[in-house]
């Protein structure tokens, strides 16, 4: 948010004190003409005489602010309201100087008290959208934008926000619709044309994202999340060794800035530079060792590569900073439990859980190491705890599955019936052909140019293998686009052939009305296969075979076949898989998201390519 500096309140400026009238507009002037450090010292001559005059107060506040001395600037802007609490552009100031530091809360109380003020004040409602929309309260959020919007229509600010919520909501539609709305008033909107590219990127739109991306960096050079943007879609372009650089050139100029690193370390790993993937991190560590994000970034990182131990010192060290944080506790608790330390792993699952209110990952979490450590009934109290904070939390429910089945409870068979709801479906030839074995061909053949990385991502299941960047279904891409046709149509047939229930977590998301949410390609070499995990953020997920090996037609050996039900740990069961389902080209499964699911290690030449994707409910579609 853009800081305001007001002209004085006569009330203020002490009736004849015209020297200090005259003192405050010309560092007024001095501000405006970015001579913030000559403003400070007319400022704090001015406040030697004056020390508790709001105005003085306020305006060092701001010059402080602009030099980046933001603890002093806070200081002054809260003197400053301690003064004189009736000042709602101060208190809107200082919800500014919160919001850079993300300290989303305390800026909330802020706008809200400048707009109790001031009704009619656009600047505030947009900060306070903006800080709402940091907590993810995306209601009021919207709210607070669709005030300032109808205070200033023609405000960009209010629109881009709004586009904001839709994005947070994965309405990536409608935030495209009003973000081109922001570029067709003002073609040269960077920040409209860097968001606008960052929705098209995630959509895997990449000539147009791109596009978009470098109009935004040419209006505003240096910016590093917009350098950050510029090298994710030209990674999606293949571009790698460009996308690397400019990642670097996004760190140089912010070391803190989280998504340049995760991105550039996720590039490297799926490079093969397995063992510097997390370098460039580790730098901006060294410079910056009590950033708390940077500690969390690197710890989750780590676990993901399975350097279980070194990914609990990076939470250890997070944990130095932050004694407190809910996140940092978890982490560390989830790296005690594969390192097999039950007690650090419970003592912190503890702490994380006290330290999160009321969300659910935390006691899906502690309730997955009870059920590792063999206390099912404990996980089943813990998961339920994590179903009361959010009922479609597919990691709660996959544990469960897990823990009721431990504990021999009937249940299991009600939230897991692996037979009826897991279904292989044929797929009728799309529209121009006539048989499938043609059709996966093409479709093989246009997959081979999207798995241009040398290895898996670091954070996803499979092993021995590639993964495709972005969202396949949104790249517009022909023969992808004909398939997805018959996905849509085996669908809502499958859900169609779902009873009725509305106790079921999940019957009762029962809708024909759906969107996909992440949709990719993986493809298997020889010894792939993928770990058994959960879609956390899906409702039905899916595999859609493209192309397989012929070790699949061993039945006794179950070479690449699709499991159901195998604990992501060893819990000692004699026959841990629920279900094995034999894939053949061209044919789907479905199957709710929460189930654990994974496939059989296969040995062949022949790779193992399928498309995949999450669909979720839309129970009331939005314009």
């Amino acid at each position: 948010m853009a800081s305001e500096t007001r002209g004085i309140d006569p009330k203020n400026a002490g009736g004849p004190a015209i020297a200090l009238a005259q003192g405050l507009q010309q560092g007024l002037s001095l501000q405006r003409s970015g001579r913030h450090a000559d403003a400070e010292r007319l400022y704090r001559i001015l406040a030697h005489s004056n020390p508790n005059h709001p105005d003085v107060l306020q305006l060092l506040g701001l010059a402080l602010k602009a030099q980046g001395k933001s603890a002093e600037a806070e200081d002054h802007l809260r003197r400053s309201l301690a003064a004189s609490s009736a000042q709602p552009h101060v208190w809107n100031n200082l919800g500014n100087l919160l919001l850079t530091q993300r300290r989303f809360a305390e800026a909330v109380t802020c706008y809200r008290a400048a707009v109790a003020l001031n009704d009619d004040y656009a600047e505030a409602w947009i900060g306070l959208g903006e800080a709402l929309l940091g907590l993810s309260d995306l209601a009021p959020s919207e709210a607070a934008y669709l005030r300032a919007r109808a205070l200033e229509p023609q405000r960009a600010a209010a629109q881009i926000g709004l586009a904001a919520v839709a994005t947070k909501r994965e309405e990536d539609e409608l935030a495209e619709k009003l973000l081109r709305q922001v570029i067709a008033r003002d073609p040269n909107n960077a920040i409209a044309l860097h968001n606008l590219g960052v929705n098209l990127s995630r959509r895997g739109l990449v000539a147009e994202a791109l596009a978009l991306v470098e109009r935004a960096v040419a209006l505003r050079p240096g910016r590093a999340d917009m350098m950050t943007s510029h090298a994710y879609a030209l990674q999606l372009k293949g571009q790698f060794d460009t996308a690397i650089s400019l990642y670097r050139q996004a760190v140089a100029r912010d070391p803190l800035h989280v998504a340049a690193h995760e991105n550039m370390s996720r590039l490297l790993w799926m490079l093969g530079k397995r063992d510097t993937f997390a370098a460039d991190l580790d730098a901006a560590i060294a410079r910056f060792p009590r950033s708390l994000a940077l500690h969390l970034s690197k710890g989750n990182l780590l676990g993901y590569a399975e350097r279980f131990a070194d990914a609990r010192d990076a939470f250890g060290r997070a944990l130095k900073v932050a004694p407190d944080d809910a996140v940092a506790h978890d982490g560390y608790a989830r790296m005690s439990a594969e390192l097999g330390d039950a007690a650090e792993a419970f003592e912190h699952h503890r702490a994380a859980v006290a330290a999160s209110g009321q969300t659910s990952t935390a006691r899906a979490n502690y309730g997955h190491s009870l059920l590792r450590f063999g206390d099912a009934a404990a996980a089943i109290k813990m998961l339920e705890a994590a179903l009361t904070c959010d009922p479609v939390d597919q990691s709660a429910l996959g544990i469960l599955t897990l823990a009721l089945r431990a504990a021999n409870d009937p249940r299991e068979q009600w939230l897991a019936d692996y037979e009826r709801f897991a279904k292989l479906i044929e797929i009728p030839p799309p529209r121009g052909y006539s048989d499938m074995k043609a059709f996966n061909a093409d479709l093989n053949r246009t997959l081979d140019a999207l798995h241009d990385t040398d290895v898996e991502p670091v954070d996803q299941t499979l092993r021995k293998g590639t993964q495709t960047l972005g969202s396949l279904f949104g790249r517009r891409i022909e023969i992808v686009d004909r398939l997805r046709e018959r996905l849509d149509e085996a669908i809502r047939d499958y859900v169609s052939s779902l009873p009725d229930d509305e106790t079921h977590p999940f019957l009762r998301r029962k809708s024909q009305h759906f969107r996909y949410r992440g949709s990719w390609s993986s493809r298997l070499k020889d010894s792939g296969f993928h770990t058994s995990h959960v879609h956390p953020r899906g409702w039905i997920s899916s595999a859609y075979y493209v192309a397989l090996p012929s070790e699949v037609a061993d039945r006794e050996r179950k070479q690449g076949w699709f499991t159901l039900g195998d604990p992501p740990f060893d819990l000692r069961w004699n026959e841990p898989v629920r279900r094995y389902i034999q894939p053949c080209e061209g044919s789907l499964v479905l199957f709710p998201s929460y189930f654990y699911h994974g496939t059989v290690p296969f040995h062949s030449r022949t790779n193992r390519t399928t498309i995949a994707f999450d669909a979720v409910p839309v129970t009331q579609p939005r314009e």
